[in-house]
């Protein structure tokens, strides 16, 4: 319990952080323009700290969910349409009182921080390198478990080939793999190992039609050697312990993690299980528990330990240039699924699976934790320019009409076009919170 609380935390101020940057953009682009800042705050809520440097109130507030930055005059808009004026006065160091193209900057200080904070993250990663976990580049054929055809099948992969590199970038681990895949659009050329002999297979991926996830069809080899056993789970009661390697299955041979996958499916009620602890041969009986709805064994398989090297400096700015850009194309694509028939309800996350995600990967180590960062940061970057009012892209899009016509926009359509992006933005809001709550309960 004191684990998953400690895991919230990290979640929580990930976030925090992410959206705090996003916010700085905004508040030292506001001072630059020399727009009045009249607050800002890390944290929302009710401040439990605050001070005052001249014009700016600073404020800590009581929830570390980010913060915000609040401008003089952003209310201008709400006071016109109070008191029926179609044109409202633009005083000079407000936010409307600012020429448009100031105010782009304004907007778009927040992505732009944003992204430069994900460049900055994969810059030290790759200078530094880092340790993860993950399998090696073995893999299995998905259709040894779905029981139907992937592009890994018309491509002549096999259960058991050894994926040494896709597109002439070499793959490890099943990491490097799941990366690759996920960052390429189009054909990839696959160099295989297969009974010591190398060949080149070139596959098609296709797109996950619920999720708008790029997939061939592999899962990963996972050599059966147990590694963790859940305190009271199904495995502790059945004496399973780290280290034991798993032989057979209700009679089955069992040689790696996916063979589990393809058993659960047929809904058993217990695992007849026969295993090698320490070289001698024992047998238990596993009752599968099926709680949750989904059937659960409490037990995990070991991984392997990969290191990355650190790079030079010019070939961590190279490298971060690069994993920026796949990341901001990456939730291009994610969102551009979301048009192309793609479930919107099987996505998008919310606040709460978002902490969730933080926090498990802060549990993981100190890649996996700032990687999911970088990942969330750009995601700010990409979402906030998007054309939609109420959020920096539909901001700025409003400001260069405004530029363009040469004269203040009506109270009354600026409201109108706030008031649309609001209900969006509050419909998304709900609609990924209500997928958050559907996925952990």
């Amino acid at each position: 319990m004191l684990q998953a609380v400690l895991h919230g935390i990290l979640g929580l101020l990930g976030l925090g952080f992410v959206v705090f940057i996003h916010e700085l953009g905004h508040f030292i682009f506001a001072r630059l323009n020399k727009i009045k800042v009249e607050a800002f705050s890390i944290g929302w809520g009710h401040p439990i700290v605050k001070w005052k440097s001249k014009e700016v109130e600073y404020r800590i507030g009581i929830l570390p969910i980010g913060g915000y930055c609040k401008m003089a005059g952003e209310d201008i808009i709400q006071e016109a349409i109070l008191e029926d004026k179609e044109v409202f006065e633009r005083k000079k160091g407000t936010y409307f009182g600012a020429h448009p193209l100031q105010r782009i900057t304004v907007a778009l200080a927040g992505p732009f921080f944003n992204v430069l904070l994900t460049f900055v993250i994969m810059f030290f990663i790759s200078l530094i390198g880092y340790n993860y976990v993950s399998s090696g580049n073995k893999i299995v054929l998905a259709s040894d478990v779905e029981n139907k055809t992937f592009p890994s099948d018309e491509a002549g992969l096999m259960t058991g080939d050894r994926i040494l590199s896709i597109n002439g970038e070499e793959t490890k681990s099943f990491k490097d793999i799941r990366d690759i895949i996920n960052s390429t659009e189009g054909s990839l050329n696959l160099l295989v190992e297969r009974d010591d002999q190398r060949k080149s297979l070139i596959i098609t991926p296709k797109k996950n039609e619920e999720t708008g996830s790029t997939i061939i069809g592999i899962y990963r080899w996972v050599d059966p050697v147990i590694d963790t056993v859940k305190e009271d789970s199904p495995a502790a009661l059945a004496d399973l312990k780290s280290g034991d390697v798993v032989t057979s299955i209700n009679g089955v041979p069992f040689t790696k993690e996916a063979d589990v996958n393809k058993i659960l499916k047929s809904e058993p009620t217990k695992l007849d299980i026969e295993y090698l602890r320490q070289g001698v041969k024992k047998k238990t009986t596993l009752i599968v528990d099926y709680t949750s709805g989904n059937p659960s064994v409490g037990f995990s398989f070991a991984l392997e330990n990969f290191r990355t090297e650190g790079k030079s400096f010019s070939q961590s700015i190279v490298q971060s240039f690069h994993d920026t850009k796949k990341l901001i194309v990456s939730i291009f694509s994610g969102i551009l699924s979301l048009f192309k028939g793609n479930n919107i309800t099987e996505s998008i996350s919310g606040p709460i699976m978002i902490t969730y995600f933080i926090g498990q990967a802060a549990a993981l180590g100190f890649y996996q934790f700032f990687n999911m960062l970088a990942m969330l940061s750009v995601a700010l970057f990409v979402m906030n320019l998007l054309p939609i009012p109420a959020l920096d892209g539909g901001q700025i899009l409003l400001f260069i009409v405004e530029a363009i016509k040469g004269k203040p926009l009506k109270a009354r359509t600026v409201f109108r076009y706030q008031f649309i992006g609001a209900i969006f933005v509050f419909g998304l809001l709900i609609l990924s919170t209500i997928n958050d709550i559907n996925f952990f309960y």
